[in-house]
């Protein structure tokens, strides 16, 4: 190269990868070139400092293909350093890997195009339109906008449940095959209008009552309803379509809703099952129709049985069950079942910036809803009309709880202020007082507050335990 053509320093390092010995080196953002793979031309230019024989960092490299000029080069490593600090921290861990992964695969791209406008645009998109991504998605996801319209009252709902033990999902000796096909043939495929695609599962194959998601019926239009009746020699399935209806008022808190069937000869039953019993590691089983792939079962186990979901838990009172089974679109409303045939929960939701994140709405609150739909035709909210604030150990021995609840875990809730046209002062609640048990249940959270208020709502005048100036005390609440 002559003298008139030569260029500074760092001009000629700036930008090149390393030319001669092959590198192996993963950079945090992209990753270099190796020999093989460069024109003769370029194995020419040397990539190394001209002083010290070193490398360029990858601050230089990266911004580079951005911004042209000695001084970004100059300040690479300052930029470099910046850059994580003002964007990283709005986002999560999974799209700061999926941002990582874009860029890296980017990289061809900004070695050839070196345009500040268009490389910086990439980033800008990549960095911030993926901020506009929902984490949590309920499943369906592709729903229209309209949304059916439920009515204010409805009558109660007469839910029969005369069933005959030997047709339940959970009958006591059957082989894994036979407890399997009992399973699957529980289970609905659920069509709505001609877009909406979920599942749901059969509570009651005498009368024909299933359960659903409340979003997966939630658009106007007919529902249909399929289920299989048999199983040929070959193991296809045999299946029939018939019309449904909804029965009651479904509940959008709980996502939760009840069909009747006008049909569903050849089908099993499966019993409600505890969901408290819960814990981390036990198997469950996962039924539906993802993706329009018909009666898919899928395993895992429970990765957290009380997953607490802002928005979600805020609302209804209930933690979601976490599990790594597979759970994608067209699972929701299907059942989740233990081992034994029990269904232990509603497939509802999945996190969409992640792997094996499933969620669905527990057993427990599952009949908690059938029973409010047999005694009032809905589920309502209830409100008792207070702000509490939740105690630890050191607080609740301050605010005079009983050891045996303390070492029971059972804190309390401290009320911090009573709405003067709440239930909570018709019943004579004050500011200090501590609430300490539910029917002789005692209290540690609010969200487990809730459920037991809406547990012991349908069944009558509820007992509250109570703490008012270090003496327990007794006051009732009507149950409707």
């Amino acid at each position: 190269m002559s003298a008139s053509r030569a260029k500074p320093s760092w001009a000629r390092t700036a930008c090149r990868p390393r030319s001669r010995t092959r590198s192996s080196r993963v950079w945090p953002l992209v990753r270099m070139s190796t020999a093989s793979s460069m024109s003769r031309s370029s194995r020419r230019r040397s990539p190394t400092n001209q002083a010290t024989g070193s490398p360029p960092s990858p601050g230089g490299f990266f911004f580079c293909f951005t911004i042209r000029g000695r001084w970004a080069y100059t300040h690479r490593n300052t930029i470099l350093l910046l850059f994580p600090f003002c964007i990283f921290p709005l986002l999560s861990s999974g799209e700061v890997i999926m941002i990582m992964k874009i860029l890296r695969a980017l990289y061809g791209v900004f070695c050839v195009v070196r345009d500040v406008s268009f490389a910086l645009g990439l980033i800008v998109l990549v960095a911030f339109g993926y901020l506009f991504v929902d984490e949590l998605g309920k499943l369906p996801i592709d729903m229209p906008e309209a949304a059916r319209a439920y009515p204010e009252t409805a009558a109660p709902v007469k839910i029969p449940f005369k069933l005959d033990p030997a047709e339940s999902t959970a009958l006591a000796g059957l082989t894994d095959a036979q407890r399997t096909e009992r399973m699957l043939r529980s289970t609905i495929m659920v069509v709505t209008g001609e877009r909406a695609l979920g599942s749901g599962v059969i509570i009651d194959n005498k009368a024909c009552y299933a359960v659903t998601n409340e979003h997966v019926i939630g658009i106007p239009g007919d529902i249909k309803v399929s289920y299989i009746t048999r199983f040929r020699e070959d193991g296809s399935a045999i299946t029939k379509t018939v019309d449904a209806e909804i029965m009651g008022i479904p509940s959008k808190d709980n996502d939760l809703a009840l069909l009747k069937l006008s049909g569903c000869e050849g089908t099993f039953w499966a019993p409600i099952g505890d969901s408290d019993v819960l814990r981390h590691g036990d198997l469950v089983t996962a039924i539906g129709h993802p993706k329009g792939q018909f009666w898919t079962l899928t395993e895992g186990v429970v990765s957290q049985p009380r997953r607490k979901m802002e928005g979600y838990t805020d609302s209804s009172g209930w933690e979601m069950i976490q599990v790594d089974a597979a759970i994608n679109s067209g699972n929701s409303g299907g059942p989740l079942f233990t081992r034994g045939g029990a269904l232990i929960g509603i497939n509802s939701m999945k996190r969409t910036d992640g792997e094996n994140l499933g969620y669905a709405r527990p057993a427990n609150l599952v009949e908690t809803y059938l029973v409010y739909l047999s005694h009032y035709g809905a589920m309502p909210k209830i409100l008792l009309g207070v702000e509490v604030s939740q105690m630890d150990d050191e607080m609740a021995a301050t605010n005079g709880v009983p050891a045996s609840y303390i070492k029971a875990g059972d804190f309390g809730l401290l009320i911090k202020t009573v709405m003067p046209d709440g239930k909570a002062a018709s019943i004579g609640l004050k500011a200090d007082d501590v609430l300490l048990a539910v029917n002789g249940d005692g209290v540690y959270d609010v969200h487990q507050f809730k459920r037991l208020l809406y547990r012991h709502t349908p069944h009558g005048a509820m007992k509250l335990t109570i703490i008012r100036d270090g003496q327990l005390q007794t006051v009732t609440v009507s149950g409707n």
